[in-house]
């Protein structure tokens, strides 16, 4: 595999090949439409892509405010908020860092609460 690239899981593969060709399709025919589903779950996939593996291909457990934001797909203001209310605990410094990370355990229970009914709040 070239530097820089990463092995894509089968399912996240195939999940990328139909949006693609129904966006194909749809330019082909004049009926593309992008709906805030298919946006909500290209951008799932491809949040997943960037944030899910290091260099060494190993699973990320802990980040930084800037891979947190991307990861779950909010502002830092907005991500800030979410900590200064509390849906998100206080990031914790690992010793010899001065950045703040989070564990991913506590960024995918805040992930499915955006997706379920936290997003629909900001509104």
């Amino acid at each position: 595999m070239a530097k820089g690239h990463q092995e894509i899981e089968p399912e996240t593969r195939l999940a990328l090949i139909e949006l693609a060709e129904g966006f194909a399709e749809g330019v082909r025919n004049g009926t593309f439409r992008f709906t805030e589903g298919t946006g909500l779950r290209l951008a799932e996939i491809l949040r997943g892509l960037t944030c899910e593996r290091q260099e060494t291909g190993a699973a990320v457990e802990r980040m930084n405010i800037t891979l947190a934001c991307q990861y779950i797909g909010i502002s830092q203001p907005t991500f800030r908020k979410y900590v200064r209310i509390g849906r998100l605990p206080v990031g914790m410094r690992q010793r010899g860092s001065s950045s703040p990370e989070w564990k991913r355990k506590d960024l995918d229970a805040f992930r499915e609460w955006w997706f379920s009914e936290g997003r629909k709040e900001e509104r």
